[in-house]
């Protein structure tokens, strides 16, 4: 490989963010301009396969649902996330959000 063809490889990676990259962005959109475009950032990962059993991104996904007022579909996103995590203080930290959640409480409440 030349030097040339090195680089355009290089800047291909540098211009195709990873999903994981991806789904940082989205969560940093959420906070910076609001919860619409957030979602918006989150719907092509939520279809990406390499994403599925990613508990991260369904975390993230519930949270950003949940403030949202979609409650159904946040508790669907808990339960997915939960589900996916090894993690036992993570899952306990997701089911007191979705805990907190289905009995009204804000989401700041855990």
């Amino acid at each position: 490989m030349n030097c040339s063809e090195e680089s355009v490889g290089t800047r291909s990676r540098r211009s195709t963010p990873s999903p994981v990259v991806r789904l940082n962005r989205a969560v940093a959109v959420a906070h910076s301009a609001g919860l619409r475009p957030a979602l918006a950032l989150l719907a092509p990962l939520l279809g990406d396969d390499r994403l599925d059993r990613y508990a991260a991104l369904h975390a993230a996904h519930a949270e950003l649902l949940h403030l949202a007022g979609a409650h159904a579909d946040a508790s669907a996103a808990y339960a997915r996330a939960i589900g996916l995590t090894d993690n036992v203080r993570l899952r306990a930290a997701l089911s007191r959000r979705a805990s907190a959640m289905r009995s009204g409480a804000g989401p700041n409440a855990s």
